[in-house]
């Protein structure tokens, strides 16, 4: 219905972002909710029901335990008149058989007794459990309600908001996302020829423009796509975060190697990659050629472990045409 905020805009905890309009699922949400009271009243009305019924089994019950006393009263009549010789066999065995009647008549009721209860223990625990299906669906349309209540849920920046008013969307569709930009991860991707010398906790260095920025390999993908390799780099100090953007390319040195107190020299075409090479040094007006071996070296700086002496100026542009040349005259 409606945008409060567009991307790029900062937010803290609380602020609204978007409005939906809830009034289906608020209508939705009634309706289940008198669904609800029905079903409540209606385990209700069962137990009244099945009270009154099993009430008038055991008022059953209980005529049919007066009328076995009485019929066993009479039976004895009829057996002290017969022995008084002023009744007849006849009577005694329609009384005995009245007698038998009424017992399996009420070993019957009783038995109905013992069945309707355990049908009114079924019937109302089948009740009370679709009535709590029924609060459990009633709860999911509150967390409904609730969630089209879309606030920030932090401090940060909108990297994304939709902003189509009057568009349909569906459970589980993104409407906005928020960047924390005091915090960011960095990840990165290499050709996969380099990794076997990767490994979680190698040094990486982070280059904005002429910005270093220090992190550490946390996490290398176990997945290889494209024949590049993907990795996380959590940076050391967040708070020097400040020129860091989400989705921002930026470059990654991976720290294979170190070396303390060393002398080197800043890179450039003349260094072609080779252990022992030959350089050109300036001593006067001339260029001499040397041959130099080299260590470590990265974008920047190579490593000389022999040959050259601390302030020696060499010519770190490509030489290669005067490879046969020893001086060279610098005018």
């Amino acid at each position: 219905q409606q945008t409060y905020f567009s991307a790029g805009s900062p937010v803290k905890p609380g602020d609204k972002i978007l409005e939906l309009d809830k009034t289906f699922t608020q209508i939705e949400f009634e309706k289940q909710k008198d669904q609800l009271e029905l079903k409540r009243n209606s385990i209700v009305r069962i137990k009244l029901d099945l009270d009154k019924s099993f009430f008038d089994i055991q008022i059953q019950d209980s005529i049919k335990a007066y009328r076995i006393n009485s019929l066993k009263a009479e039976l004895e009549n009829a057996k002290r008149l017969f022995k008084a010789g002023g009744g007849t066999r006849e009577a005694i065995e329609q009384a005995e058989t009245e007698l038998r009647i009424a017992q399996l008549e009420k070993r019957q009721l009783e038995n109905d007794i013992r069945s309707r209860q355990l049908a009114m223990q079924a019937s109302i625990r089948e009740s009370q459990i679709t009535a709590a299906i029924q609060e459990k669906e009633l709860s999911e349309f509150e967390q409904k309600l609730r969630q089209a209540n879309i606030v920030a849920t932090r401090a940060g920046v909108l990297t994304y908001v939709n902003m189509n008013l009057g568009s349909k969307v569906i459970e589980g569709e993104i409407l906005a996302r928020i960047a924390d930009l005091g915090s960011f991860k960095v990840l990165g991707t290499v050709s996969d020829s380099y990794a076997a010398q990767l490994r979680s906790g190698m040094p990486v260095i982070v280059r904005i423009n002429d910005e270093q920025l220090r992190g550490t390999l946390v996490n290398i993908h176990p997945a290889v796509s494209n024949n590049v390799v993907s990795f996380d780099v959590a940076l050391n100090d967040q708070k020097s975060v400040g020129r860091l953007r989400p989705r921002m390319k930026v470059e990654l040195y991976l720290v294979t190697e170190a070396q303390n107190k060393t002398r080197r020299v800043q890179n450039g075409p003349a260094f072609r990659g080779g252990a022992v090479q030959d350089v050109f040094v300036l001593r006067g007006g001339k260029a001499e050629r040397r041959t130099v071996r080299l260590g470590l070296s990265n974008f920047d700086f190579i490593e000389i472990r022999e040959g050259l002496n601390p302030g020696d100026s060499v010519i770190i542009s490509d030489m290669s045409a005067y490879k046969n040349i020893r001086v060279i005259d610098i005018k």
